[in-house]
């Protein structure tokens, strides 16, 4: 079984209906059905057009009460789905915890998915981080773990690249070196989804056959700062045809320099060595990680 932090709470369909009469009377006559439960947070499909998402750990509180705050703002003008919370639920004697009622976004996760069949979300996914990304206000939510400078993780990342888990991790460690010496981001704090690897985004194949982008989701690190961190996605799901498809499709609010490409491969790397060292046997994490690290390692040094 993957490794997952012990919840703190038992979350089983009895609860969720509880939740449901009580909390969102409209949607109680379905029976809610397990359908996913990450480090944080546990999702039960409520009929076919929505879902309940509750926090399995106290920690998980924040977050959650922090998509309920700035989701709905942040996704005007995006294209791609989100998780805006439809409902959203406080705490309660039937739950000591805020939850939300969200669009069922339908589909796959992108995790799920061979790399080398995701080239047509290479435009898509541009657009999504492109349009995402605006300036932040000071109120937005600080995360010590994304969108600060590559520095403050240097322990961490050389700390797993030595742990003898991590195959060429002298090469990984020049990647991340060369990251760590390029210019540290400068320019205004950006809105930053903060966890943009392939487990959280959704993919839909279409009649045609072609697959699109249907759906970001799991915004718990949402942030602002350096917009390298979103970046990384580049490395974290695609392949070289299709990440330079993603870059050609970009339109940011800044520029792509060499400075930033690199430190978008620190936040890969730094991302992906937590999957491997943190994530116990969890296969998902790992397929991520090991994409990511072939990817890295298959440029050329000094390539921007």
């Amino acid at each position: 079984m993957a490794f997952l932090p012990e919840a703190d709470i038992r979350i089983d369909e009895a609860l969720v209906s509880r939740i449901l009469r009580t909390g969102a009377p409209s949607l109680a006559h379905h029976t809610p059905v397990a359908s996913g439960e990450g480090f944080d947070a546990v999702i039960y499909r409520i009929g076919p057009e929505h879902a309940i998402r509750l926090p399995r750990r106290a920690y998980a509180s924040g977050i959650i009460e922090t998509e309920q705050r700035w989701l709905p703002l942040l996704s005007e003008g995006v294209d791609t789905a989100t998780p805006v919370a439809l409902i959203a639920g406080q705490a309660s004697a039937d739950f000591p915890r805020p939850w939300s009622i969200v669009p069922w976004i339908e589909g796959e996760t992108v995790a799920s998915v061979p790399p080398a069949s995701r080239d047509h979300l290479a435009a898509p996914l541009a657009h999504f981080v492109g349009s995402f990304q605006r300036a932040a206000p000071a109120s937005a939510p600080e995360n010590s773990y994304r969108g600060g400078p590559l520095a403050h993780r240097d322990h961490s990342v050389r700390e797993r690249l030595a742990s003898g888990r991590i195959a060429q991790a002298d090469q990984l460690l020049e990647i991340w070196e060369q990251a760590l010496r390029a210019p540290q981001w400068t320019g205004l704090s950006l809105w930053l989804h903060g966890d943009l690897h392939p487990n959280n985004l959704i993919c839909r194949t279409a009649e045609d056959g072609e697959m699109d982008l249907a759906g970001v989701i799991d915004f718990g690190d949402l942030t602002a700062g350096d917009p390298a961190t979103d970046v990384a996605t580049a490395w974290l799901t695609l392949e070289p045809a299709a990440r330079e498809e993603f870059f050609n499709g970009f339109e940011p609010c800044y520029d792509v320099d060499g400075p930033l490409l690199e430190r978008a491969q620190g936040w890969a790397l730094l991302m992906a060595s937590a999957m491997i060292t943190e994530a116990g046997d969890n296969p998902v994490l790992t397929a991520v990680a090991e994409h990511t690290f072939s990817q890295l390692l298959s440029e050329e040094r000094g390539l921007f």
